[in-house]
């Protein structure tokens, strides 16, 4: 019976890895092809809390959009998946040799039980490295004899071993298909399981710099310690059934770097929701000073500059000093950077729309005053975008600034093609930039009332200043259709697009039904620390 309860924890312990994850010195010499990750564990990208991982599928669906959006195949894809198939085989085959058997009630039993599951990034951006993290509570006492199977399993075997307090801990890898392998260990009532051993190895075979440590900390009886994961997005206990938080470094493609104080986004869902709120709920996480925090995302001077109807629209809390630190450019433009970032304040946003494509968004910003911006301005323009002519001939006569009848000044740079040319203008204390020139005078006309803004009908005398983010569904699949019509011609990529419309078209085409969105501040950030943020 003991047996069988542990080969119960491995086979749902890998199992809820497989359905969350997208797509030491006397180490066992098989797995150190795969070490040498160089992973900071101390450090994960994402979070899932759970109190039952089997329920946050069917949870996820409870949101109107993600329903449309998702098939049954989202629930039912890792049943049929290489990894789960060959984990299943593997399971059977332990099973019979060494004479236990697996039930469904028992692996239901421990699916039910709470867990931390922490992701990493590869080198491709994708969420592939996992660690689970689980009290086991009830099966505790019952899931001793793990080395008695290891020692008679070929697939199952004991390959090294960290201490936890005055214990030694053994751990142990199971290959369950062709060059896959994870690694497990189990200290008290915890189970700890990660999903490639060069998660916690160099290629010498050693701990990499993170892995003991935190290895000791999940498996130790210091209920804080075993938080680790937790602690890295400044998370605490919470009532909700799933908590899902995400790095904002990996939200933006690593250029959270200029915009340091925004650290993570988090989603919450409780089957039994409070009064008046949603069963999904959501937050922001800030790293600022209470002197800083009110104004961090106060966009309140952008949102009525920027266009209506956008496919999306983000505020960012920009650091402007950050971006003149990247600015390595003060010889050639003999301005130093830092004249660059004194002249903004306040939050940047950036939007996309229909009429343009994904890789040329809108940005604005605001200027702290109009006095000498322009000098500024221009000679960065210059340094960044420069035109074809410039490249071949360096005596190119630099772009000048011309002033429009309302007052507006506009640079222009590089040769026009599709009807876009990266164009900066600045209409009193706004500065627009975009790749696309019509997003840029389509913002300058919102700037003088000449069409409407997106802020025209919220309604709300706190709305702007509260507001950090607006969708448009129907815009945003607009947009996404149009960019799988252009990078996948009919006649060079057939068999992808035909596979794009059947499977992706029809879906953004539920998208469409669904009003626009925005995302706003329930309260004024104060400092540091978890801001809820509503739907509207």
């Amino acid at each position: 019976m003991r047996k069988k309860l542990w080969i119960g924890v491995v086979f749902i312990a890998i199992t809820a890895g497989l359905v969350l994850a997208f797509s030491g010195k006397a180490w066992n010499k098989t797995l150190l092809s795969a070490a040498g990750l160089n992973l900071d564990l101390s450090a994960p990208d994402a979070l899932i809390r759970s109190k039952a991982l089997s329920r946050l599928p069917a949870d996820l669906l409870r949101v109107p959009l993600l329903h449309d959006l998702l098939t049954e195949d989202f629930l039912f894809y890792y049943e049929n998946s290489e990894g789960r198939l060959g984990l299943s085989g593997t399971l059977r085959r332990i099973s019979y040799e060494h004479d236990v058997t697996l039930t469904d009630e028992l692996i239901k039993q421990v699916m039910d039980e709470p867990a931390d599951v922490a992701l990493w990034r590869s080198s491709k951006g994708t969420l592939k490295y996992y660690a689970i993290a689980m009290t086991r509570n009830k099966l505790a006492k019952l899931l001793e004899p793990t080395a008695k199977i290891a020692l008679k399993d070929k697939q199952l075997t004991m390959v090294g071993e960290v201490r936890v307090g005055s214990d030694t801990v053994q751990l142990f890898a199971l290959e369950y298909a062709a060059n896959r392998k994870m690694l497990l260990a189990s200290h008290g009532d915890r189970v700890v399981l990660f999903s490639d051993p060069g998660m916690l190895l160099k290629t010498d075979g050693d701990f990499n710099a993170t892995a003991e440590g935190l290895l000791s900390d999940l498996l130790g009886t210091d209920q804080k310690r075993q938080q680790r994961f937790a602690q890295a997005f400044d998370l605490e206990e919470s009532a909700s059934d799933h908590s899902i938080a995400i790095k904002a470094h990996y939200l933006s493609f690593s250029y959270q770097y200029f915009f340091p104080a925004l650290k993570a986004l988090r989603f919450d869902f409780s089957a039994k929701p409070v009064l008046g709120e949603q069963t999904w709920s959501t937050a922001v996480l800030l790293d600022a000073d209470p002197a800083r925090a009110p104004a961090l995302l106060n966009a309140s001077a952008l949102w009525p500059a920027l266009p209506y109807q956008p496919s999306a629209c983000v505020a960012m809390p920009a650091d402007w000093l950050a971006l003149a630190k990247a600015m390595d450019s003060q010889a050639v433009v003999k301005i130093p950077a830092e004249q660059l970032a004194t002249q903004f304040e306040g939050p940047a946003a950036v939007c996309w729309y229909t009429q343009s494509r994904l890789h040329s968004p809108l940005f604005v910003a605001q200027l702290s005053k109009e006095e000498g911006a322009d000098a500024v301005l221009g000679a960065y323009f210059n340094y960044s975008i420069k035109s074809a002519a410039a490249e071949e001939d360096k005596r190119a006569v630099p772009v000048k600034a011309v002033t429009s009848k309302a007052g507006d000044v506009v640079w222009q740079g590089g040769a026009a093609s599709h009807a876009t040319q990266a164009t900066l203008a600045r209409s009193g204390k706004l500065v627009y930039f975009s790749p696309d020139a019509g997003l840029v005078e389509q913002g300058l006309a919102v700037a003088h009332k000449r069409q409407p803004a997106l802020s025209d009908n919220w309604s709300g005398a706190n709305a702007a200043a509260n507001a950090v983010a607006v969708i448009g569904p129907g815009q945003l699949a607009q947009l996404a259709e149009q960019e799988v019509a252009l990078s996948l011609p009919q006649q060079q990529d057939e068999v992808l697009r035909n596979a794009a419309e059947r499977h992706l078209l029809p879906k953004l085409a539920a998208v469409k039904k669904y009003a626009p969105l925005r995302l706003e501040m329930r309260d004024t950030p104060k400092g540091a620390g978890w801001v809820a943020l509503d739907w509207k």
